[in-house]
């Protein structure tokens, strides 16, 4: 990975495939803001990397959350280079013993969560000269658009 002086968030930042991809921005030399629903965690892995690393806590399937975040991310990189929306989680049970309201938290953190996120930096982004998103809900190809 190439993040030498780049700025990068990372949702879902303090476990697992996030905390691997915080650590290895920083690793190349890059800075990285680790965001997690899981503010002790959260706090323990971006002290872990230093001075390189900040946590903000976050609640991907808070809309206003994510923006907060964003906004303080943002404010603390100087700008944002790369967003990695990796926040996820899944209802280890059976299908016909998950319930709506597990089904509807899934929904939220995995996809209202990636749609809150990719909406909040690319506004920043675009307005600080550009950014390469997808210009619509469903497709990866093409630069975001305004319209």
């Amino acid at each position: 990975m190439r993040t030498k002086g780049k700025t990068a968030v990372v949702t879902g930042g303090a476990s697992g495939i996030g905390a691997a991809l915080a650590e290895a921005i920083v690793a190349d030399g890059g800075r990285v803001v680790v965001a997690d629903i899981n503010s002790d965690a959260a706090e323990a892995h971006a002290a872990k990397l230093g001075d390189a690393a900040r946590a903000i806590p976050c609640n991907v399937a808070d809309v206003a959350g994510v923006e907060a975040m964003a906004t303080e991310a943002w404010d603390w990189l100087g700008g944002v280079d790369l967003v990695f929306a990796n926040a996820g989680i899944s209802v280890a049970r059976p299908l016909l013993k998950a319930s709506e309201a597990e089904f509807d938290v899934t929904l939220d953190v995995n996809l209202k969560g990636v749609w809150a996120t990719a909406k909040a930096f690319a506004t920043r982004m675009m307005g600080a000269g550009g950014a390469s998103l997808p210009d619509r809900i469903g497709t990866c190809a093409g630069p975001a658009t305004s319209g």
